[in-house]
């Protein structure tokens, strides 16, 4: 399916051919080794219409990160496959999602919309070289804006909590507004996000709260929060 040519299996379903519509509904299958969908659909109306045709789809899946979910994503939107694998690496865990999307003409672009919500999810984050793990929480994807107020994950040793939004999620215009609220965070877990040698890990931990908005790019902009520092060394002369 999708541009891609993404590879699944229709254990199930119906088509419909009537006037001006064709549409293909109650589909169940597989996707990879360990992802379920069902309760799918596809409808495209208007045929023959000068700005046909409209597009209707939705979909239930319990799914695997592990199963190639990047080659999914971008079949289904307009997401480009090097905005995510240049990001995250060997991703793990499962995602339950709710997804649906309308495209009202053939010059319109696609709203999307539905709910996903992470188990366990893990992976690496390629530009600082750090582990993810134990992400746990639901997002919410409405009018191509995806938010979150309780999504809980840990890096290295440290617990982190999160909420935030990201517009235009499949755009690359896409920019978020984040917050990260956090206790007990080692040092050796933020030192990569920061300088080489900014931070000199000898066991101290963090306490906080931030704000910060990230620009489309991947630019961080917009700082602010508060701090507890306990036992870490810094080095302040070109900080």
């Amino acid at each position: 399916i999708g541009k891609n040519a993404a590879p699944i299996v229709v254990k199930g379903g119906r088509i419909n051919l009537s006037e001006d519509t064709f549409s293909l509904s109650e589909l169940s299958g597989e996707y990879g080794r360990n992802s379920q969908f069902s309760d799918a659909r596809v409808s495209f109306g208007k045929l023959s219409g000068k700005n046909g045709p409209t597009l209707e789809g939705q979909i239930s899946a319990d799914l695997s990160l592990s199963d190639d979910l990047l080659q999914l994503l971008t079949a289904l939107t307009p997401t480009r496959s090097a905005a995510v694998s240049q990001f995250i690496a060997e991703p793990q865990g499962r995602a339950v999602v709710q997804f649906h999307v309308l495209r009202e003409s053939r010059k319109s672009e696609p709203q999307y919309h539905g709910s996903i919500t992470l188990q366990q999810v893990g992976g690496l984050l390629l530009p600082w070289n750090l582990k993810l793990d134990e992400m746990s929480g639901a997002l919410q994807l409405r009018e191509n804006a995806l938010s979150f107020s309780a999504l809980a994950f840990k890096i290295g040793q440290s617990q982190l909590n999160a909420q935030g939004l990201v517009r235009e999620i499949f755009s690359a215009r896409r920019s978020a507004d984040l917050t990260l609220a956090f206790t007990e965070v080692r040092d050796h877990d933020v030192a990569p996000f920061l300088p080489l040698g900014k931070v000199l890990p000898q066991n101290g931990s963090l306490d906080g709260q931030l704000k910060m908005t990230v620009a489309a790019g991947g630019e961080l902009s917009d700082v602010a929060g508060q701090l507890l520092l306990k036992r870490i060394r810094l080095d302040l002369v070109d900080f």
